[in-house]
């Protein structure tokens, strides 16, 4: 479907829902729900999704920021291939079920994702976001959505309490591609990632296949 008839599209859907003010003012309703599930779907047009992320972790209680950026590969039905590239080099490849950390000198070590609430929350929700299925979220989160003109924003505060003393919210913000993801954490941290220069596939290549131990 062309780029543009879709922005078209989605501004006369998003019309009769556009909203202003925090995300978290609008929780999922029988309005918003065909909305967010229109986007899902959209997102989920490839099997696969390659781009570009910057990252931007504030610490509250030091007054500091860090900074990393690399690629990424988002693959449904498999995880995802976090490479960070600067400022020291290092592969994350989250599944639903293992974390495996791989170094530049040939080094691995492997975390149950169990043992990992935050980046198994970010993995999952990420993952249910390209995948198009938003009933993956519906279970686990309190669910808000709003839109501005072609600008969604996703809103996810966790279920569980335990979850919710290490990841306080999740929000999204996109259009016809997942731009934004706001981590906010139990010590009120803040976690930024931006992405960029998105690519798509129907099938990974050889030596993502091989991360993800695919033969």
């Amino acid at each position: 479907m062309p780029k543009g008839f879709l922005f078209s599209f989605l501004g006369f859907v998003f019309l009769g829902v556009s909203f202003a003010g925090s995300v978290y003012d609008f929780p999922l309703n029988a309005e918003n729900r065909p909305v967010l599930e229109k986007s899902f779907s959209i997102l989920a047009a490839h099997n696969v999704t390659r781009g570009h992320f910057k990252q931007t972790k504030t610490i509250t209680r030091i007054s500091r920021t860090f900074i990393s950026e690399g690629t990424f590969v988002i693959a449904d039905g498999n995880g995802i291939i976090w490479d960070t590239q600067k400022p020291f080099p290092s592969t994350l490849v989250i599944t639903s079920d293992k974390i495996v950390q791989k170094t530049p000198q040939g080094k691995n070590s492997t975390l149950d994702a169990s043992d990992n609430a935050a980046f198994r929350e970010f993995s999952n929700t990420i993952q249910a976001v390209f995948s198009g299925k938003p009933s993956a979220l519906y279970s686990q989160f309190n669910i808000f959505f709003s839109v501005q003109g072609n600008q969604w924003k996703l809103g996810l505060i966790p279920k569980e309490e335990v979850v919710r003393s290490i990841i306080s919210s999740i929000e999204l913000n996109g259009d016809l591609t997942l731009n934004r993801v706001l981590i906010k954490d139990g010590n009120q941290d803040l976690t930024r990632y931006e992405f960029s220069a998105h690519k798509y596939s129907e099938d990974l290549e050889p030596k993502e296949k091989d991360a993800f131990g695919r033969p």
